[in-house]
């Protein structure tokens, strides 16, 4: 019918334009109000089911902040040639990185634990037989007749009647 699925539920066409103006995780342009100037910024999408109406939208700041604002604008082709702004969002994606994602500052070593040895002294294995999780060997759809799923949801079969 040319329709979405959500169109023939609802009965009218979604607006998507707030997605579809920024890829998702792209760099934007968006103004602090706080410290009244223009910072770059993540794009993580709209706003508009927390606020209301309106074209709000969220973005993550290189504080590892998420911020909601409507002041959102596309970076400009001169600035992905311009060696400051290039810096500045390798100097970003850096600070979410170890804001966030607990990434490893440069110069810094990760420390490691060694794990047990899983054999006690006397050469006896501590492994366990069978799965860690009882359930994790749960029978699989072919394994199980019509009739056998009737206690998982609860009901009772009845012999089908022949009318006569």
């Amino acid at each position: 019918m040319g329709r979405t699925p959500f169109e023939l539920v609802h009965g009218y066409t979604p607006d998507i334009s707030l997605y579809a103006c920024h890829e998702w995780y792209e760099f934007v342009w968006w103004y602090d109000l706080s410290e009244k100037v223009e910072k770059l910024g993540r794009w993580l999408g709209p706003a508009h089911r927390k606020f209301g109406g309106g074209d709000c939208f969220y973005v993550l700041s290189s504080t590892g902040k998420v911020h909601v604002t409507n002041s959102v604008r596309p970076i400009p082709p001169d600035d992905w040639k311009d060696r400051d702004v290039m810096r500045q969002m390798a100097r970003i994606d850096q600070e979410i990185e170890q804001k966030i994602w607990n990434k490893v500052p440069q110069g810094e070593t990760t420390v490691t634990a060694e794990l047990p040895d899983p054999k006690d002294e006397s050469g006896n294995d501590d492994i366990p037989e069978g799965p860690a999780e009882p359930d994790a060997l749960m029978p699989g759809a072919d394994d199980h007749t019509p009739e056998s799923y009737d206690e998982y949801i609860g009901i009772r079969t009845y012999p089908r009647r022949t009318i006569p």
